[in-house]
C-alpha cells in the first residue's frame, strides 16, 4: 500500500483544465463558464491591523474554506483510476492510496501503477510530496522468499513504515488493531477529565450525557462496523422465521427503523406479492367486470417507430364514466360524442404523423400502422363500439391521413393532355400534366452513385442502361418542375419540398458542381434555380445529403459535436490568452468573442486583404447602428458567405446577395449555417480562414479533406487542438 501525499493540492488546480473535465463529465456550458469565472482573476491581500498589502491576482487553485473546493478537486481527479485490474486507487478528497496485489513475486503492475500516477500528476499540475509519502507492505506469506525492493519516485526513495494512520484509523502491516484501540482509549481517557470537571461543577445530567456521546462515545465507536445478525449467528434459513419483535431486538431504537423495515420487506417479499396477486384477481358480483378499469397500454409498438394513443381530460373522463356504468350494471352505456370522436381521430393522426416524421422527414404512417392504431383505440376506448365499429375508425383515420398527404385542389376544369411520342425531348415531357404541386408522395427514381462508371457486357445491356438513365433524367426533371410549382405559393409545404429534393438530388448536384457556372455567379444562379436554399432547414438537409445521406440523425449529431467544440474552444482560447474568462452569460456577446478568436486559434498562412482588416471579418461582422448591410456588402472585398449581426436579427449573405435570416439567440450556430452554404452552393474557402474551415469540416462535419488541403498550418493547428482536448 502506497499512501500518497500532495503538496498544496487545492492551490495547484488549473481552472481551464478543470473546466475541460467538467465539460467531459456532461456539465452545461453556463455552469462551466461560471466556475471558470469564479476561479480566475481572484484578488488576494494580506491585512495586519490597519495595514493592507497590495493585491495579487490569483488564476490557480480553489479558495480555502470554500465548500466547493473539495467537490471541484474530486471532479478534477475523477479520471485518476487504476490501469491494472490487480490494483486499486482509493481517493478521499486529497488523500490518495494505491493498493496493489502482488502474486508470484511479480511487482511489475504495482510499480507501473505508481509511475502512471506520477505522470498523471505531472499532466494535472499536482506535485507529489515524496518526503511525506509512505509505503506499507502486508505480507500474507508464512515464509517470505525475499525482501521487497523500495519504491523510487523521480529518483527519490519512498520511506517504508510498519503502520500508518489512514483517515483516522491506525493500520499496521500485520492487521493488528492493538495500536488503534490503544490510541482511542488513550484519547478517551484524556477527555474523561473534562467529563469529571463538568460533574464537579454540578452540570445537569443531560449536558454531561450529551458531552459523553459527542466527545467520548463517538471516539470509541468511530470506524466500527458490526453486523448484529452475524453476531447473533442467525443464518439465511432462519430469517423467514423472524418476527417483528425479533427484528426489533436485533436492531433496537428509532434510528434503525428503516433498516428493520428493509429487512422485513426483503424476508416477506414473496408473501406480499402473493397477497397482492390475490387482491387483483378479486371480482365483483357475477365476476364479469373488475372494480378497476382495465390497464390497456397506450402504446402501439411497431418495428419502427412506437405510436401512442391520444388522450386528454375529457376523453379520460368519458372513459372512466363508461367503466363506472358498466361496473354498476347500467344497461345502456353512454357512447362517445361526435365532437370527442372527431377530436380523437384528428389528434391521433396528427401524433402519428409527427412520430413518423421524427424518424424520417418524408415518411407517413402506413396502412398496417393505421389498422393497428384503430384496433388499439377500440381497446382503449371501448365506448367506440357503441358509436361505430372498428372499420369506421380505420376509415376515418385513413381519410384524415389522405387529407394531410394530398390536400384538396382548386376546382378547375380538367386540362386535356396532349398525346406524347416516345422520342420527344425531356423538356416537353416535363411540361405535361403528369405531376402537380400538391403531390407529395412520389415514386423514387433509381439512385445511382455520382461519378461511378457502369460497365456492361453487351450491347443489349448498354441500351437498357441508357434507357434507364434517360428515364431517371426525365423523372428528376419532372420532380424539379414540381418543386418550382410548389414554391409559387407564399407558404410551400416543407415536407413536400424535402421529399422532392431527395428525389432530385443527383441531377441537382451535377448542375451545381458543373464548371458551366462561373464562381462569381454561382450563388445567384443556384438560388434562382432553387429558392428553397434560402431556408436554413433545407440547406442543412442538403449538407446531410452530401456528407452522410443515410444518417437521418446527422444534423442533430453535428449540432451536438459543435456544442462540445464550442464549449471547449472557449477554455482553449483562455489558455492561449486569446480570450478573457467570460464574465457575462449574454449569448450574443460571448458568441461574437468566440468567433473573433477562432481564426487566431486556428490561423492560416495567408493574411486577409487590407481592406478587410482581421481574419474574422471574412465570415463574421457586427453591424454598427449607422451601418447599412447592403452598403457593407458592396464594399466587402470577398464574395464568400458572411454572417452579419444587427440589433434585430442575424443575416447570411453570399457576395452582395442576402440569403437568409435567423434569430440572434441562435448566433452560436451561425458557423454551421455558413458551412452548409459552402457545401450546398459548392463554394471555395477563402485562404485567410481556410485552416479554420478545414478544422470545422473534419472535426464537426466529419468530412475528410483532400491531401492538397492538408496544409502545414492546418496540421499544426489541429495537432495543438487535439493535444489540448486529450
Amino acid at each position: 500500500m502506497l499512501f500518497i501525499d500532495y503538496s498544496s493540492a487545492f492551490n495547484t488546480i488549473i481552472p481551464s483544465k478543470l473546466a475541460m473535465k467538467l465539460v467531459d463529465l456532461g456539465l452545461g456550458t453556463p455552469i462551466c463558464r461560471w466556475i471558470l469565472n469564479f476561479l480566475t482573476n481572484r484578488p488576494q491581500v494580506v491585512r495586519v491591523g490597519k495595514h493592507t498589502s497590495s493585491s495579487l491576482i490569483l488564476n490557480t487553485g480553489t479558495p480555502q474554506g470554500c465548500v466547493l473546493s473539495p467537490l471541484l478537486y474530486s471532479l478534477l481527479t475523477h479520471d485518476c483510476v487504476a490501469k491494472h485490474v490487480s490494483n486499486i486507487i482509493i481517493k478521499f478528497a486529497d488523500d490518495t492510496t494505491i493498493i496493489g496485489l502482488i502474486t508470484g513475486n511479480d511487482e511489475t503492475a504495482y510499480r507501473e501503477e505508481v509511475m502512471a500516477l506520477y505522470e498523471w500528476c505531472l499532466e494535472n499540475n499536482l506535485t507529489l510530496n515524496i518526503s511525506k509519502t509512505r509505503e506499507m507492505i502486508v505480507d500474507y506469506r508464512k515464509r517470505p522468499v525475499r525482501e521487497h525492493q523500495p519504491i523510487h519516485i523521480n529518483g527519490v526513495k519512498v520511506e517504508r513504515v510498519s503502520s500508518f494512520k489512514f483517515l483516522g484509523v491506525n493500520i499496521t502491516e500485520d492487521f493488528s488493531w492493538t495500536l488503534h484501540t490503544d490510541a482511542a482509549i488513550r484519547k478517551a481517557r484524556q477527555r474523561l477529565y473534562f467529563l469529571r470537571r463538568l460533574r464537579k461543577f454540578g452540570m445537569h445530567a443531560n449536558i454531561t450525557s450529551n458531552f459523553y456521546r459527542c466527545a467520548i462515545e463517538s471516539l470509541l465507536t468511530s470506524c466500527i462496523t458490526v453486523c448484529p445478525i452475524a453476531e447473533a449467528n442467525v443464518g439465511e434459513d432462519l430469517l423467514s422465521s423472524l418476527s417483528r419483535d425479533d427484528i426489533k431486538d436485533l436492531f433496537p431504537g428509532p434510528e434503525h427503523f428503516l433498516r428493520r423495515r428493509a429487512l422485513w420487506l426483503a424476508v416477506h417479499k414473496c408473501e406480499e406479492n402473493k397477497t397482492a396477486a390475490e387482491k387483483t384477481l378479486t371480482t365483483t358480483g357475477d365476476g364479469d367486470f373488475s372494480r378497476e378499469e382495465p390497464s390497456t397500454s397506450k402504446f402501439v409498438t411497431m418495428s419502427n417507430p412506437e405510436y401512442i394513443v391520444f388522450t386528454d381530460s375529457e376523453l379520460e373522463q368519458a372513459r372512466h364514466s363508461y367503466f363506472e356504468k358498466k361496473r354498476l350494471g347500467t344497461e345502456c352505456a353512454e357512447p362517445l360524442s361526435k365532437e370527442l370522436f372527431c377530436r380523437l381521430v384528428r389528434n391521433t393522426m396528427t401524433n402519428m404523423i409527427s412520430i413518423a416524421r421524427a424518424a424520417d422527414d418524408s415518411r407517413y404512417p402506413s396502412k398496417h400502422e393505421v389498422d393497428a392504431m384503430a384496433k388499439r383505440l377500440m381497446e382503449y376506448y371501448p365506448m367506440l363500439k357503441e358509436t361505430c365499429g372498428e372499420w369506421h375508425v380505420d376509415k376515418k383515420l385513413m381519410k384524415r391521413l389522405s387529407n394531410v398527404k394530398c390536400p384538396r385542389k382548386d376546382k378547375k376544369p380538367p386540362a386535356k393532355k396532349p398525346r406524347k411520342d416516345g422520342n420527344e425531348s425531356v423538356a416537353k415531357s416535363d411540361s405535361s400534366g403528369e405531376s402537380s404541386a400538391s403531390t407529395i408522395i412520389l415514386d423514387k427514381s433509381p439512385v445511382r452513385s455520382m461519378g461511378t462508371p457502369v460497365h456492361h457486357q453487351d450491347g443489349s445491356d448498354e441500351e437498357s442502361g441508357s434507357a434507364d438513365f434517360f428515364d431517371s433524367q426525365k423523372t428528376q426533371a419532372r420532380h424539379y418542375n414540381t418543386l418550382q410549382e410548389i414554391y409559387k405559393p407564399k407558404k410551400p409545404n416543407k415536407a413536400a419540398v424535402t421529399q422532392l429534393l431527395n428525389l432530385e438530388f443527383e441531377s441537382r448536384r451535377q448542375f451545381i458542381n458543373s464548371d458551366a457556372i462561373k464562381e462569381q455567379d454561382r450563388a445567384v444562379k443556384i438560388l434562382e434555380a432553387y429558392p428553397c436554399f434560402r431556408e436554413l432547414d433545407h440547406v442543412l438537409d442538403e449538407l446531410r445529403r452530401i456528407i452522410q445521406p443515410s444518417n437521418l440523425k446527422y444534423i442533430s449529431e453535428m449540432k451536438d459535436r459543435w456544442e462540445i467544440f464550442y464549449s471547449k474552444v472557449q477554455f482553449y482560447g483562455v489558455m492561449k490568452k486569446v480570450m478573457k474568462p467570460p464574465k457575462t452569460l449574454d449569448g450574443v456577446e460571448h458568441a461574437a468573442a468566440v468567433f473573433r478568436a477562432l481564426p487566431v486559434l486556428f490561423p492560416s498562412s495567408t493574411v486577409p486583404p487590407k481592406k478587410l482588416g482581421i481574419c474574422s471579418e471574412a465570415f463574421f461582422h457586427v453591424l454598427k447602428t449607422s451601418e447599412d448591410p447592403e452598403g457593407y456588402l458592396r464594399q466587402r472585398p470577398l464574395a464568400c458567405p458572411v454572417l452579419l449581426v444587427s440589433e434585430g436579427n442575424c443575416m447570411i449573405a453570399v457576395g452582395t446577395t442576402p440569403v437568409s435570416t435567423f434569430d440572434r439567440k441562435d448566433l452560436n450556430e451561425g458557423l454551421l449555417y455558413l458551412m452548409a452554404y459552402y457545401y450546398a452552393l459548392h463554394l471555395t474557402y477563402p485562404k485567410c480562414i481556410s485552416t479554420l474551415l478545414s478544422v470545422l469540416q473534419t472535426e464537426i462535419l466529419k468530412d475528410s479533406i483532400h491531401d492538397r488541403d492538408s496544409t502545414p498550418s492546418y496540421k499544426k493547428a489541429l495537432g495543438e487542438w487535439k493535444s489540448f482536448i486529450e
